[in-house]
């Protein structure tokens, strides 16, 4: 579980090799069930995962980030979250390092890359 860029909990689920990730809904009606074989399913929620592009979780760390600091920041300390130890494994998505310089400004070696929120994306977020 993350929290969105609007601040409300949302639920998330890496991929089987943590490249890809998925935001889950579910549909649920008071009065729903599944007939599964011969059988009756009375929780008749249904769950959806979509695919969604990690940085839109990136950019809530980094606007965070930003908010606290204010300064070129590595991302591994900047997805750092004690209350979702899971936020680091969004470095492992295929998206995250190969997109990461549409949202943030980018400083130092391939190895050691520190980075800064873009503002202008942070004053379209904001307005």
């Amino acid at each position: 579980m993350f929290f969105s860029l609007a601040g409300q909990a949302a639920l998330y689920l890496f991929g089987s090799d943590a490249r890809q990730i998925f935001e889950i809904k579910a549909f649920h009606e008071e009065y729903r069930s599944w007939f599964i074989s011969q059988e009756v399913q009375h929780d008749g929620r249904l769950f959806f995962a979509t695919p969604m592009d990690p940085l839109f979780l990136v950019l809530f760390y980094l606007m965070k980030a930003e908010k606290e600091q204010g300064k070129f920041q590595p991302l591994d300390q900047v997805l750092v979250d004690e209350e979702f130890s899971s936020s680091i494994q969004l470095l492992h998505c295929t998206s995250t390092s190969q997109s990461i310089h549409h949202i943030a400004e980018q400083k130092g070696t391939k190895q050691a890359k520190i980075l800064l929120i873009n503002v202008d994306l942070q004053t379209l977020a904001t307005t």
